[in-house]
């Protein structure tokens, strides 16, 4: 099953999609961390793209899934000729892992600079 997500909207507060097959597993599409403080981020009413995922999902006979996902965005991404797979575990703790206020900039919510300069110094 070939699964494409792209979902926009006002980047506040985290988001994250996954969808639960018929046995109860779920798979992660993605996540996004929040851009702003509510106020700024609320009062513009953006159109932000915030999740953006293209997964191939092998399924059972019984529609269920196999165990391993296909990142099919990245491999057209980077140009390889060859679809790899992970193991759902695996793919699930790549978002899972990712801290709450990852590349969120904490100047108003924490008066903290911390994460307000990433990637300018590149």
């Amino acid at each position: 099953m070939d699964i494409v997500t792209y979902i926009t909207g006002d980047a506040f507060p985290n988001c994250e999609a996954f969808i639960v097959g018929p046995g109860g597993q779920a798979i992660s599409l993605g996540i996004h961390v929040r851009k702003g403080a509510p106020p700024l981020s609320l009062s513009l009413n953006a159109d932000f793209p915030m999740i953006a995922s293209a997964l191939r999902l092998p399924l059972n006979n019984n529609g269920s899934f196999k165990g391993t996902v296909g990142d099919e965005l990245f491999r057209q991404a980077n140009k390889y000729p060859k679809l790899s797979y992970h193991k759902i575990v695996d793919w699930n703790y790549r978002f899972t892992s990712i801290p709450a206020n990852s590349g969120h900039c904490m100047l108003l919510e924490k008066a903290s600079l911390e994460n307000c300069f990433n990637g300018l110094f590149k």
